[in-house]
């Protein structure tokens, strides 16, 4: 073992030689991958879902606030936040220059890159809870509480017992 901390943290994002990690004690901090030292804090209300990183962005659900936030992955600075209808159990997915979440009121939101823009892509909002949105096989999966898979953005379909099916 490489190093251990005393608060529970949601699996990180490791890029870069930086693990970067949402908690349940209320913040999100960038840490050394190897020697655990950490390099920035960013304090939100309530815990965090596992984290996205992509292109020197750390994208963060707090659920607790209802929001999906955008850091800076150098120096945790805030670069822009997003509400969203309700907390989210999961993590966030980024496929296509969007990133994508899943909330508790069964909402599934596309935020672009630069935050100005948020949709709802699908029709309606889900009959179950969303738990976590994940991008595999050239897709974004909504996984919901009942297991069923369904299209987001038409992006990939799957059904009960298809889970990795493209259809």
């Amino acid at each position: 073992m490489l190093w251990r901390l005393g608060d529970t943290i949601f699996s990180p994002a490791v890029t870069g030689g930086v693990a970067y990690s949402g908690s349940a004690a209320g913040y999100v901090s960038a840490r050394d991958a190897l020697t655990g030292v950490e390099k920035w804090r960013f304090p939100v209300k309530g815990e965090t879902g596992p984290v996205g990183v992509a292109a020197g962005v750390v994208y963060v659900p707090a659920s607790g606030e209802h929001r999906v936030y955008a850091l800076d992955a150098a120096t945790g600075r805030e670069l822009w936040h997003v509400e969203v209808d309700s907390g989210m159990d999961g993590s966030v997915a980024i496929a296509g220059g969007s990133v994508y979440v899943g909330t508790a009121n069964g909402g599934v939101y596309a935020i672009g890159g630069n935050g100005l823009s948020a949709t709802v892509p699908s029709a309606a909002p889900s009959v179950n809870e969303c738990t976590t949105v994940a991008e595999a096989y050239g897709g974004v999966y909504e996984i919901e509480t009942s297991v069923e898979w369904r299209s987001v953005r038409g992006l990939v379909l799957a059904r009960r017992g298809q889970a990795d099916a493209a259809v």
